[in-house]
């Protein structure tokens, strides 16, 4: 009887265990190209019939200008962006929510449309951990 407590507690720990080191931020998610898809760091998503995959990798700045202020400039957040293919080398960009960068990859370009949460005076920087990047995949015009 001793026993089977001991099992008992055992798989109990490791069932939870398992569920917390259980991570859903790295979860795939499928996302059409023109559709746009949210996105919390770390997290990648695939876009349909591409074999493309992009990873919002990290917010790498944010100097908006909080919500509850009132600044002379709006400041800008960037974000670091990396998409990849079997076969070929990997892509990363540092992507501006603001000043019209992207990241051009295998005939895509993946922009930033928004950055959640926006900054407030009193909170100061969001953790990492809350951010969720709003990011769109399009096919690209080529320069002709």
């Amino acid at each position: 009887m001793r026993y089977r407590s001991i099992v008992c507690a055992l798989l109990l720990v490791s069932a939870v265990a398992c569920t917390l080191l259980h991570d859903d931020s790295s979860a795939n998610t499928t996302v059409r190209l023109g559709q746009a898809v949210a996105l919390a760091v770390g997290q990648t998503a695939l876009v349909q019939d591409t074999g493309i995959k992009v990873t919002f990798v990290a917010v790498l700045s944010d100097s908006r200008c909080p919500s509850d202020a009132v600044c002379a400039m709006q400041g800008d957040a960037k974000i670091r962006l990396r998409a990849d293919t079997t076969g070929v080398p990997a892509g990363q960009a540092d992507v501006g929510l603001f000043d019209q960068t992207s990241l051009m990859y295998q005939g895509v370009e993946f922009t930033v449309e928004s950055l959640d949460p926006w900054p407030k005076s009193t909170d100061g920087t969001p953790q990492m951990s809350r951010y969720r990047a709003t990011i769109r995949a399009r096919a690209a015009i080529p320069n002709n």
